[in-house]
């Protein structure tokens, strides 16, 4: 199973500094990923485009930041579900199966209604409710045990 993580929204408020994770959120998605040892992430948010995989590593915990294996591809010309064309090229170019993989992000218009999609909302970001959500689905698919 594979994570698409974004960034703002999502792990940093609306309403927060430009380039600042909050610890809240962050803590959040770390406690409810971190059972799941079997689950890799992979980084879909727009920061990939300017900062290096090892930066972006370096605002996660060890154990978490390990679990960090790359970054969608960023599309051109895209317009539709820009972010879902992203991850599905991911995929395809390391021929992962189409259903094994969840997104979590705050922008539903960048994915099709039926995608694997955890949705926060970008005045509270990746909250309590969220991990709760992300426990559930990731035990839904669970095969590490």
């Amino acid at each position: 199973m594979i994570v698409f993580l974004d960034f703002d929204g999502v792990l940093r408020r609306d309403s927060s500094p430009p380039s600042c994770f909050q610890a809240d959120c962050t803590h959040h998605f770390e406690s409810a990923i971190r059972p799941f040892t079997s689950v890799s992430i992979v980084i879909s948010s727009s920061w990939r485009v300017a900062v290096s995989l090892s930066e972006i590593r370096s605002f996660f915990s060890d154990d978490i930041a390990k679990r960090i294996i790359g970054k969608t591809p960023e599309l051109e010309l895209e317009r539709h579900h820009t972010r879902y064309k992203e991850i599905l090229r991911y995929l395809d170019d390391r021929t992962v199966p189409a259903d094994a993989w969840l997104a979590i992000d705050d922008s539903a218009d960048l994915f099709p209604r039926d995608a694997p999609l955890l949705l926060t909302q970008p005045d509270t970001g990746f909250d309590s409710a969220c991990a709760v959500k992300l426990r559930q689905l990731l035990l839904s698919t669970r095969d590490d045990g």
